[in-house]
């Protein structure tokens, strides 16, 4: 089930870009509510802005651990099957996720074009650790463009690839990143938002224009997974857990990424979904 915090309503859309939102600590402080638990100190801007990145989440992409399983015969033989998949069942949310919040919708065609590209598989990344079964070693990917059914997808399949250590690569990032995850929706979410604005791109291949505001927003979404995580787990233990899931990522997902990369250019152009020949500039 879902975890809500405080009672705020107010879209993303309408709240990101207030000055209110500097992410600054103040005297007032309402509290989240994370199952029976509550947790003081938030401010309101916080607690709206969480509460707003809930909603969106809840509202575009269905729990794919909800969704009844395709049939067997119709899920993926090939890494390829799998990765193109992702394309179509994930690709028109997350542009509509990112249209959703006002500070990616200032930034110009260029920038958001660029970020989107690189904001693909990280959000496909971090939303599969998060449902990863190490039990059975398979997660659930949505089946179709309306998320109305899941393919679960076993790590075993990638052990039919050529690239060294796929599968282990694979399982090891899920299972760390879950782990550090702490199986919380709210920290899945801002981590999400956080990397929209964290782009990994490497000059001089692609400059981005509005580097200062892309690095405010960055500052928002850290202080708010920084804040929200001292006080679920006080200051010691909280700021210990922020730095790995930060650090981890860091390290992580650029590795992650090539192996994709790996995979595609091991296959024809003609067999590899259009917006993939374009994510990747194959």
């Amino acid at each position: 089930m879902r975890r809500h915090v405080c009672n705020a309503t107010t879209s993303l859309s309408k709240s990101d870009d207030q000055p209110k939102d500097d992410g600054s600590i103040g005297t007032a402080s309402p509290s989240i509510i994370v199952g029976q638990t509550s947790y003081p100190k938030l401010q309101p801007h916080e607690c709206e802005r969480m509460q707003s990145l809930s909603m969106i989440m809840e509202q575009i992409f269905p729990d794919e651990q909800s969704l009844s399983p395709l049939i067997m015969s119709m899920s993926p033989v090939r890494v390829l099957d799998a990765t193109n998949l992702q394309v179509v069942g994930y690709l028109r949310k997350i542009i509509k996720f990112c249209k959703q919040m006002k500070s990616f919708c200032n930034l110009n065609p260029d920038d958001q074009r660029a970020m989107l590209k690189e904001f693909f598989h990280v959000f496909v990344l971090v939303r599969q650790a998060f449902a990863y079964d190490a039990n059975v070693d398979r997660f659930p990917i949505y089946a179709n463009e309306n998320a109305t059914a899941a393919v679960y997808i076993d790590l075993d399949l990638l052990e039919r690839s050529e690239i060294p250590n796929l599968a282990d690569s694979f399982r090891i990032f899920y299972f760390r990143l879950q782990h550090l995850m702490e199986n919380d929706f709210h920290i899945r979410d801002i981590i999400t938002a956080l990397m929209l604005f964290t782009p990994r791109l490497k000059p001089p291949m692609i400059q981005l224009q509005n580097h200062a505001y892309i690095d405010h927003q960055n500052g928002i979404y850290r202080r708010l997974l920084q804040h929200y995580m001292t006080q679920l787990y006080g200051k010691s233990v909280g700021e210990i857990k922020f730095t790995r899931i930060l650090q981890f990522l860091h390290s992580n997902i650029d590795e992650i990424k090539n192996l994709i990369w790996q995979i595609l250019i091991r296959e024809p152009l003609s067999q590899i979904e259009e917006a993939l020949v374009e994510i990747h500039d194959l």
